[in-house]
């Protein structure tokens, strides 16, 4: 692997991707490190340090997958604020006012449970977890 190529992985795993572990009811099971953006990027240690180490070599074989077949490499979490402008017609401004006030909640309360609503729970309900809202620092290179 080119020494460029090495640098654009580095980049890539170093940006700010969410990592969460999961911690089982008998800790002889190990640990789970998972990127947030990545549910299929994983690895399992005995400790936490030795799960995120493993982690990072899933998701450097993962990144230089992706790169070496054009796939897209997804964002992290962090780069979105949460913030959404939508234009609608007036009419429907209208409806989505009037059922908010209805419902006695914002208009932005209103379209963020039923978008929530319409999309569904998410697929992955894990027993225990530690969240990290940020890439985990401590990782040993």
């Amino acid at each position: 692997m080119s020494t460029a190529a090495k640098a654009e992985i580095d980049a890539i795993v170093n940006r700010p991707y969410g990592i969460e572990l999961e911690y089982p009811k008998d800790p002889r099971d190990g640990i789970l490190a998972y990127v947030v953006e990545w549910p299929n990027c994983f690895a399992a240690g005995v400790t936490r340090e030795e799960a995120i180490q493993e982690l990072d070599h899933a998701m450097r074989a993962m990144v230089a997958f992706h790169l070496e077949r054009g796939m897209d490499i997804p964002e992290p979490s962090s780069r979105y604020g949460g913030t959404v402008v939508v234009q609608m017609p007036k009419s429907l401004h209208r409806r989505v006012m009037t059922r908010a006030k209805r419902e006695g909640v914002s208009m932005n309360q209103f379209i963020a449970t039923t978008l929530a609503e319409a999309i569904g729970p998410t697929t992955r309900e894990p027993a225990r977890r530690h969240v990290s809202s940020s890439k985990v620092t401590s990782r040993s290179r």
